[in-house]
């Protein structure tokens, strides 16, 4: 039997569905929940809400014992306070996420914003990562007088993991970090190719005819460095083509700010994407375009890389960024911004080259070779 300790996330609903297709009545999720209901996760009969009391806390420390593995997915704080509180023959498998980069380990952070958007962060009090640096760096002096942060909390969780699932376990940032012998870290990603693409899968429309828009992508988050690229673009002659930017879910004020930017170089031809629209209005706005464009310098976006990818889109990503010499290492025909980025171009990616990148991700990213992946861990802790 395993354990799952998940987050009520809509992703988590892909891992669910396959994993009781692939290995029924033998793994158990529970939801960490301050109530009783559920936003995205699906609730079923090995889908139950933990609600976050010190009660149940240490209920389920004395119960993890009965387990095989426990997969922790997000090492959030109240997971992390589980796993300390364990025995120390526990098995856990860690499956990364974004947040647990520079929140768990927030010394990570220093270097993703590039210079314009380190001005914004001052200009909207945006220090919420810097304090986690700071009390990062004071804490050798605090933990002598019993003061811990929650991010060295979540650091010492991380100390008793023995395996990771990442999707680029060969190149994230975070095993700079977490020392994680490359025999314990497995290939694992939540959704498929064909989970992000039924709607065109079921249709048979293959051929996708694509637009002449920039996207930008992929949220109101300042490890976008909007306005660095905002200011990048606006030296090239884009001859009034239409930036579509996704700025619906982050936070409020840098939205705000990023759109009122967007609005003012670019006037008519900014297009920003400011509310959750449904999700074949989404995909309209990115089919739209032709090219993508992604200023992170840390992993993110992913979901929506793989898809541009697949669907024949120009994606262009900075170079220090891990996805980048990930998805070089597969052969995929990406491009760089500090580099590539010239108006001759951002242009339509040539056919040969779009068929050859649908079908490296058709190969690493299809449900079929997920399951593979997926199986090889269990069967590791079986045998």
């Amino acid at each position: 039997m395993f354990l799952h300790l998940i987050d009520d996330s809509t992703q988590i609903n892909h891992l669910i569905k396959r994993t009781n297709s692939l290995f029924p009545d033998e793994h158990t999720f529970y939801v960490l929940s301050n109530n009783n209901k559920l936003k995205h996760v699906i609730q079923s009969e090995n889908v139950l809400i933990f609600k976050i009391t010190n009660h149940n806390i240490l209920k389920i420390t004395n119960e993890l014992q009965n387990y095989t593995a426990v997969f922790i997915h997000n090492l959030c704080y109240i997971k992390s306070k589980i796993i300390l509180g364990s025995s120390n023959n526990i098995r856990f498998l860690w499956c990364a996420w974004g947040f647990d980069y520079y929140y768990v380990y927030p010394q990570l952070f220093k270097k993703i914003f590039l210079p314009y958007t380190k001005i914004v962060n001052v200009l909207l009090f945006k220090y919420s990562l810097f304090v986690s640096h700071l009390l990062h760096i004071v804490h050798p002096a605090t933990k002598y007088i019993g003061l811990k942060s929650k991010e060295r909390i979540r650091q010492l969780a991380a100390q008793r993991i023995e395996f990771t699932i990442n999707n680029m376990p060969q190149y994230s940032e975070l095993f700079k970090v977490v020392s994680i012998p490359e025999s314990n870290r497995f290939n694992g990603i939540y959704y498929s190719i064909e989970s992000i693409t039924k709607d065109w899968q079921e249709t048979q429309e293959t051929e996708l005819k694509l637009g002449n828009n920039i996207y930008i992508g992929n949220s109101a988050s300042n490890s976008s460095n909007h306005l660095d690229l905002f200011l990048q673009l606006n030296k090239l002659n884009l001859n009034n083509r239409k930036l579509v930017v996704s700025l619906s879910y982050g936070c409020s004020r840098y939205k705000y700010f990023i759109n009122l930017c967007g609005k003012i170089i670019f006037k008519n031809s900014f297009s920003p994407l400011l509310e959750f629209l449904p999700i074949e209005e989404y995909n309209r706005n990115l089919l739209s375009c032709n090219v993508m464009i992604f200023n992170h310098r840390r992993a993110q976006a992913i979901g929506n890389i793989i898809f541009g990818i697949w669907a024949g889109h120009k994606v262009f990503l900075r170079k220090c960024n891990p996805v980048y010499r990930y998805l070089k290492s597969l052969n995929i025909e990406v491009y760089s911004i500090e580099e590539d980025l010239l108006v001759e171009n951002i242009s339509t990616l040539e056919k040969e080259k779009q068929i050859k990148n649908r079908e490296i991700i058709m190969q690493y990213y299809s449900e079929k070779q997920i399951q593979k992946n997926y199986s090889e861990i269990i069967e590791t802790f079986e045998n």
